[in-house]
């Protein structure tokens, strides 16, 4: 909701966390020694500064490399989950190009990594 890029979308967070999120990117970028710490901070101060407005005041290059900046943290979750569970053999673990190319082949795959027992499973 909050990257809505139409014009008339007001985009204010739906929560503390969502604000909290979007909030911390200045130092984040900051700590990177970025040159948009100040630039994205102040945008965000404005009385009706958002996170679309930030977005949508620069070129797709430079939105994308701040919104990476943005979900660095979950992307880093995402990460230490995967190595939590890689080579466990109760995991499956499915890509998005799997399911793009052969759906129906890869959903069966994980029906079947479901129905059936795994070592260790209780």
């Amino acid at each position: 909701r909050w990257l809505d890029m139409r014009p008339d979308a007001d985009a204010a967070p739906r929560d503390a966390r969502e604000l909290a999120h979007v909030r911390a990117v200045p130092e984040r970028l900051r700590r990177a020694g970025h040159p948009a710490a100040a630039a994205v901070e102040a945008e965000l101060s404005r009385r009706r500064g958002s996170w679309r407005r930030v977005l949508a005041s620069r070129d797709a290059a430079a939105a994308a490399e701040l919104e990476a900046f943005r979900a660095a943290p979950e992307i880093e979750l995402m990460v230490a989950n995967a190595n939590a569970v890689r080579g466990d053999a109760r995991t499956l673990t499915l890509l998005m190009a799997d399911v793009q190319r052969d759906f129906a082949t890869t959903m069966a795959c994980a029906l079947d990594f479901l129905a059936t027992g795994r070592p260790g499973s209780t």
